[in-house]
């Protein structure tokens, strides 16, 4: 939070040597090192127990009800834009959004933080692996398989390169979403990710706590071109995250993977 941006574009987990190869958008890309293996532990390191007054919040990722943090404005999308057939907040939507909130706050700094590539995959390759299997599933007790795509990828049920493919459209998809919003945002942006994911590097599958290997740590730090700055400027704070799941988010944390 204490670098300079105006803008500034999560991927949620993003590996920095897929990043490389798939990135579109044009700007200074270096490779910088998260500071945790996994969303909870990643805000609760940048944003715990902080007041972000001159900060606007629009999150994906429910997991941000596990901390205490305050902003000038903070949107919930999973609330208002959940996709059920797809078990997430789709990145068309969080572009859409976003772009809204660059006209309804002129002089704040955008925290925007996508779900992609993380899963659910929702590209033509994941949606051929049984989405009950790697969501956590919402099926009856008796026929869901709690299996996340991590560990259908363990046991060899898909391929690594089924697997690698899945989370590639996703990041793909993702950019593609974010093209229209980078080009009418104001100031300074910047794409970066909370953290990767491991694809069996050191038998490690996905990205557990406390798993501090390159392909989960090493994430994209992408500094777009840009020819003015904000003018931005610090109101009183609207809005406060307490620390409780407040929000019934179960359901969401599972179609996440989370649960």
């Amino acid at each position: 939070m204490e670098k300079d941006w105006d803008n500034l574009i999560i991927l949620d987990a993003c590996r920095f040597d897929l990043f490389s190869e798939v990135n579109t958008p044009t700007g200074d890309l270096s490779a910088v090192q998260s500071s945790a293996s996994e969303t909870e532990t990643f805000l609760k390191n940048e944003l715990d127990g902080r007041v972000f007054d001159d900060v606007v919040y629009i999150t994906a990722n429910p997991q941000i009800t596990k901390i205490d943090a305050s902003f000038h404005d903070i949107h919930y999308l999973w609330e208002s834009h959940w996709n059920d057939e797809y078990g997430t907040v789709m990145p068309s939507d969080m572009a859409e959004y976003s772009l809204n909130m660059e006209s309804e706050y002129p002089h704040k700094r955008l925290l925007v933080h996508f779900i992609q590539p993380h899963i659910p995959f929702i590209g033509e390759t994941g949606q051929s692996i049984s989405q009950d299997q790697f969501r956590g599933g919402t099926l009856d007790p008796e026929e869901k398989s709690m299996k996340s795509v991590w560990d259908l990828l363990r046991d060899g049920d898909i391929s690594s390169e089924r697997a690698w493919k899945a989370y590639r459209e996703n990041l793909e998809v993702a950019l593609s979403e974010i093209q229209p919003l980078i080009d009418a945002l104001d100031g300074k942006t910047i794409i970066s990710s909370d953290h990767g994911n491991a694809f069996g590097e050191w038998e490690i599958y996905g990205h557990p706590k406390h798993r501090y290997i390159d392909p989960i740590t090493t994430v994209p730090w992408l500094e777009l071109p840009f020819e003015n700055r904000k003018e931005i400027t610090s109101e009183e704070v609207t809005e406060s995250i307490d620390g409780k799941e407040t929000y019934s988010v179960t359901a969401q944390l599972e179609d996440l993977g989370y649960v």
